[in-house]
C-alpha cells in the first residue's frame, strides 16, 4: 500500500462496487473490504479485526492495527547507531481513519497505545544501559502524547513526560517536521555514574 508494505499476509474479505445501494457502480462507489487480517511490516506481526477501503477512485482506509513484540525488533526499524533496544517487550493498537496518500492533519486521523515493558536501551557510545524501561505513550489525532515513560539509570529513576505535534508526518506526506516537547525529572540523580551515559561521540557512519 502507499502507507506500509506487508509480507506473508493472510486476510479474508469481500469487493462490492455499489457500496451506495441504487447508485452508480463504479470505482467511486465501490469498496473492499478485509477481515481477519495478519501480515509482517518490518519484522513486526500485525493484526486487524477489520479494515475497509472506500472510494478507488481517491481509496479512504479505516482500519485498526494490532502488534505485540520484542522492543528489540523495533532496531531495524529505526536504524540508528546512537542506541540499541537489547530487551523488553511492546504493544501497539492503532486505529487509523483517512486517505492512503496525501495525508494530512486535516483529513487524518491516528489514534492508539503503544505499552513497553521492561526495556533495556544500550548507549552505544557509551556502552550504557537505561534499564527497566515502562512507557504509555497515546497517538491522539496528529499529535504523540509520552504519558509516562521511566527508565534507571544504575539505579536511579529517570521520569518522562512530553507531546510530539504532527505526528503523522512520520507517515511521509504531512507538511513540517515532527515537533518535541519533552519534560525529565529525576528524583535522585548521581552525576558521577550517568556523565559517561552523556557522551556525544556517536560511531561514525561509513555511509
Amino acid at each position: 500500500t502507499p502507507l506500509l508494505n506487508f509480507e506473508n499476509c493472510s486476510f479474508g474479505g469481500l469487493y462490492t462496487n455499489e457500496w451506495v445501494k441504487g447508485g452508480p457502480r463504479n470505482d467511486s462507489n465501490s469498496t473492499v473490504e478485509v477481515y481477519h487480517f495478519q501480515g509482517d511490516w518490518q519484522g513486526l506481526t500485525m493484526t486487524s479485526q477489520k479494515m475497509i477501503i472506500n472510494n478507488l477512485t481517491i481509496p479512504t482506509l479505516e482500519a485498526d492495527l494490532h502488534s505485540r513484540f520484542p522492543l528489540s525488533r523495533l532496531n531495524e526499524i529505526m536504524q540508528t547507531e546512537a542506541l540499541s533496544l537489547t530487551a523488553g517487550s511492546g504493544k501497539l493498537d492503532l486505529n487509523y481513519n483517512g486517505p492512503l496518500d496525501k495525508i494530512t492533519p486535516q483529513n487524518a486521523s491516528l489514534n492508539g497505545l503503544l505499552h513497553i515493558e521492561n526495556g533495556n536501551i544500550l548507549m552505544r557510545a557509551s556502552q550504557s544501559n537505561l534499564s527497566n524501561c515502562h512507557a504509555a505513550i497515546r497517538f491522539r489525532n496528529a499529535d504523540l502524547i509520552i504519558d509516562t515513560l521511566t527508565c534507571k539509570i544504575h539505579n536511579d529513576e529517570l521520569r518522562f513526560r512530553g507531546e510530539a505535534k504532527n505526528a503523522l508526518a512520520l507517515l511521509g506526506d504531512a507538511a513540517g517536521g515532527l515537533s518535541l516537547t519533552l519534560d525529565i525529572s529525576a528524583p535522585v540523580l548521581n552525576l558521577a555514574q550517568v556523565s559517561s551515559i552523556l557522551s556525544r561521540k556517536f560511531p561514525t557512519k561509513a555511509k
